[in-house]
């Protein structure tokens, strides 16, 4: 049982680390912006720190998934979930109000509490993990693709009311057009 346990957590971490890498990936200026203004880096040294953290939260994603190094990958998830919490901590301390652009996330909600617990949930996520006894490799060998599923799945789910609205046009009823009665031939 502690097996199944051990393999929904490193399939939600996984998830979540490959979701927020990518999205940082493809528009680091989310983070660069937070990181100027809670840090006061210029904007190119927070987009090349966007795109570092990216690849770290992408390459523990991998680790995670893939079952390799998997000691590696549960140290380096809590060291993202320390960094968040740390950054989360001084952006709090210094009351900034610029979003976070955290986990994929688009809300423009500014860094809080939500950061921090985020941050400590993760760190909680992979002490635990380690603790817990692994799968075995026929379980192991599903564990990538069903993470790069369940994260398209996931990013499909948030942002449905974007992705539908061009084709949203196909599915409304046609526009009511008046009905013409002609007289009737008696």
């Amino acid at each position: 049982m502690w097996a199944y346990a051990h393999d929904a957590g490193r399939l939600a971490i996984a998830v979540i680390l490959l979701i927020s890498g990518a999205s940082k990936l493809v528009s680091p200026r989310p983070l660069a912006t937070s990181l100027g203004q809670v840090l006061g880096w210029a904007r190119t040294r927070g987009a090349w720190t966007a795109r570092a953290v990216a690849a770290v939260e992408l390459a523990t994603a991998f680790l995670l998934a893939a079952g390799w190094l998997l000691a590696t990958g549960l140290v380096a998830t809590g060291l993202v979930g320390a960094g968040i919490m740390a950054f989360s901590g001084i952006a709090i301390r210094r009351k900034a109000t610029v979003p976070c652009g955290c986990f994929g996330e688009s809300s423009g909600r500014p860094i809080g509490l939500r950061n921090l617990l985020a941050g400590a949930a993760l760190l909680a996520g992979a002490a635990g993990l380690l603790l817990l006894p692994g799968a075995g490799e026929a379980e192991a060998a599903l564990m990538l693709p069903l993470t790069a599923v369940t994260a398209l799945v996931a990013v499909m789910v948030r942002d449905r009311t974007r992705l539908v609205a061009p084709f949203r046009r196909h599915f409304q009823p046609p526009a009511a057009v008046p009905v013409s009665r002609k007289a009737e031939v008696s």
